[in-house]
């Protein structure tokens, strides 16, 4: 029997500017299926249980989507106004959809841009590593 894919998006400290190695601050776990998706947006009322929420101004309600296709993970902007970052990368203008982006485990998503500096902290982007356990009979296909 194959399992799911599991998707750890580990949050980590955006509270100082340059920092060499940013602090896990809190890990949230997901299994996926081909048929399911994670959206990643700010928090509402309508929720499904893959959902993540997140406490920050410069998420928009439905900034992301996360899901699995021919075995690779996948990242879209859906078309948020202070973008959907990889690796430093902006995936998309803003308020367009970006095309998917491969994800690997290590990769650094930023959620958001830092509003006035992100004094406050609900005016920050959200930073989080990747990790993920592919199905057992696909991990050699989702290894970097």
């Amino acid at each position: 029997m194959q399992r799911d894919t599991v998707i750890r998006f580990c949050i980590l400290s955006n509270d100082i500017l340059g920092e060499e190695s940013p602090m896990v601050v809190d890990t949230i776990e997901r299994e996926l299926t081909p048929s399911t998706k994670i959206r990643l947006g700010r928090f509402t009322t309508i929720t499904d249980e893959n959902d993540i929420h997140l406490n920050s101004k410069v998420v928009s309600r439905r900034h992301a989507k996360v899901y699995v296709k021919k075995n690779k993970l996948l990242i879209m902007d859906t078309k948020s106004n202070f973008g959907t970052y990889v690796n430093g990368v902006r995936l998309a203008k803003k308020k367009q959809a970006s095309l998917p982006r491969k994800l690997k485990s290590g990769d650094i998503v930023r959620i958001g841009k830092d509003f006035h500096g992100g004094v406050k902290e609900n005016q920050r982007g959200v930073l989080m590593r990747i990790e993920i356990d592919p199905p057992a009979s696909t991990a050699m296909m989702m290894t970097p």
